[in-house]
């Protein structure tokens, strides 16, 4: 026995070591069977099983991939065009004509004029998707294009994962409202009401956000520029007595400023030397 504790104070380090060593290869073991999908909850029994579904922030949940096994596809499709007109009045009324034609939706109405006078309208607007090739067509024969844009993307994963996640979601509410009639403890009823009130929390930011993504695939955004056109002497600043006047003006004060300067910087040996020269007059 004597033995036997004189070799445990000589070797106490390494069994410390092999303890410890002991501990994190069970403690391992332990979180690899923590971690999984799916156990069973002492509180709530063996009926009742963690569905697996993490809680996170839908208004940030973003999804994607292509999807290339889905035929009929989700796309979005946008435009932008911009106008130059000499005749500002009736393209714009042309403008607002096709635009109400095809029903669409005015966002932003936006009317400016720059200080010459010159006027210009800004316009962003949505129309049904389906009807955009032809809105397009008609709204081209309001006024000169000066520059012609369409863009389109492929959002298909993001709707198919959206609906599947939606749905998955679904399910799991309805298997914990369906426990809710169990004979249960008031323990369990409240971790599953929890529960329930946490999948209705993802629930409704997956459908804002899947309602978003319907939107942009069922209406087109369309941004509208028309511009006045300007006249050949207001354009290359032909004249323009006040601008001329006002830089006459700058140029003259830095040149006054520059006088001064100089001034500055020679007066002193000026001074010194008429100083020098009426000394030796005296002398």
């Amino acid at each position: 026995m004597n033995k036997f504790i004189r070799g445990l104070k000589k070797n106490w380090l390494n069994l410390i070591v092999i303890l410890l060593l002991v501990v994190l290869v069970v403690g391992s073991f332990g979180l690899g069977n923590i971690g999984g999908r799916s156990y069973q909850s002492k509180s709530l029994g063996s009926n009742y099983m963690y569905d697996g579904i993490g809680s996170q922030s839908m208004d940030r949940y973003e999804s994607g991939g292509f999807a290339p096994e889905v035929e009929v596809r989700k796309i979005t499709k946008n435009a932008n065009i911009d106008f130059e007109s000499d005749h500002y009045d009736s393209s714009k009324a042309k403008i607002m004509k096709v635009s109400k034609d095809f029903s669409t939706i005015i966002l932003l109405n936006n009317e400016r004029k720059n200080r010459k006078d010159y006027r210009s309208l800004n316009l962003n607007v949505k129309v049904d998707a389906l009807k955009l090739d032809d809105y397009l067509k008609e709204l081209k024969k309001s006024a000169e294009v000066e520059d012609f844009n369409v863009y389109s993307s492929d959002v298909t994963g993001s709707y198919v994962d959206y609906t599947e996640r939606i749905n998955r979601y679904n399910i799991q509410l309805e298997k914990y409202v369906a426990m809710l009639n169990d004979d249960i403890s008031v323990e369990d009823e409240i971790k599953i009401q929890q529960r329930i009130d946490q999948i209705e929390d993802n629930l409704f930011w997956l459908n804002k956000n899947f309602g978003k993504l319907e939107d942009k695939i069922i209406y087109s955004d369309v941004r509208i520029s028309l511009s006045e056109e300007m006249s050949i002497l207001d354009e290359v600043d032909f004249i323009d007595f006040e601008n001329g006047f006002k830089g006459f003006v700058e140029s003259l004060g830095a040149s006054l400023w520059f006088i001064v300067y100089v001034l500055g910087f020679i007066l002193p040996f000026a001074l010194v030397y008429g100083i020098y020269r009426l000394g030796r007059r005296f002398n």
